[in-house]
């Protein structure tokens, strides 16, 4: 060790380059010159113990002292297989791909296989959702794909942005499927209300059926109104709704347009 680094100051950096930390060139050669016989198991004791060094291996210090110890090389190796399975699924970098996040799945012995095998099952449910709750979440809150399958991934770290986000997509996805337009402010009002996919499907079919008290002359409503009424989230447009439908049946029983008024009667008839 003191051969090596009482030569040039190059090969501290080419060492030190090894753990990712050249920054460090200036006060290994400051510890060598301080003690020139410095064995090798001496500097790098000192070398773990900077404050550059567990920012860089948070958990590697940790995993010593309680007799879990790994290389420094096999600590790198780790990563390096964590990150391409993370970039293989476009997990964002700032939710798993940082030191610390691959510190946490050391310090929690978690290997290399079980944790790509989680990222895989994460995958395969985020995957396998619907799609229009996939491009509701895309569209409504710039969520990637690789966002969802870091909610399936941990569920409690994705807590609670991406949990109240992605069941607000689900509903919006719903009404996408029935061709019903659903703003942010009202998918996330109806997630907040415990409103699952099934009864925002069946919901938004019965929107989609009264679709005809939007249309024609006179009073009519809006599909945000029908929407707020079918699931009562505003009283105001409940009765509106209610409102405008009696109206139409009275339109339909003195001759009015059947078809018109008949759709909507039978739409709002499924509430």
């Amino acid at each position: 060790m003191s051969v090596d680094f009482t030569s040039a100051e190059s090969i501290i950096q080419t060492y030190l380059a090894g753990y990712g930390l050249e920054s460090l060139s200036g006060w290994a050669l400051d510890t060598i010159r301080k003690n020139p016989q410095i064995d090798r198991a001496t500097f790098e004791t000192l070398l773990y113990d900077t404050a550059e060094f567990k920012a860089r291996y948070p958990a590697f210090n940790e995993l010593r002292q309680t007799g879990r110890g790994i290389t420094v090389q096999d600590y790198q190796n780790y990563e390096k297989t964590m990150r391409e399975a993370f970039q293989l699924w476009g997990i964002p970098q700032e939710m798993y791909g940082t030191p610390e996040s691959i510190a946490d799945l050391l310090r929690n012995d978690v290997s290399a296989a079980e944790a790509s095998w989680r990222i895989e099952q994460a995958a395969q449910a985020a995957y396998s959702a619907p799609a229009e709750a996939r491009d509701a979440l895309s569209s409504m809150y710039g969520i990637t794909p690789g966002g969802m399958v870091a909610y399936w991934l941990d569920p409690e770290k994705a807590q609670p942005i991406l949990e109240r986000q992605w069941a607000a997509a689900q509903i919006a996805g719903a009404g996408k499927r029935q061709q019903v337009g659903v703003d942010v402010a009202e998918a996330e009002r109806l997630a907040s209300l415990g409103i699952t996919q099934a009864q925002a499907d069946q919901g938004f079919s019965d929107v989609a059926q009264m679709r005809g008290l939007t249309t024609e002359t006179g009073e009519r409503v809006s599909e945000a109104d029908l929407t707020a009424a079918r699931f009562g989230t505003s009283q105001d447009a409940t009765n509106k709704v209610e409102r405008v439908r009696k109206g139409r049946v009275g339109q339909f029983q003195t001759g009015g347009g059947a078809a018109e008024t008949q759709q909507g009667v039978s739409g709002l008839s499924k509430r």
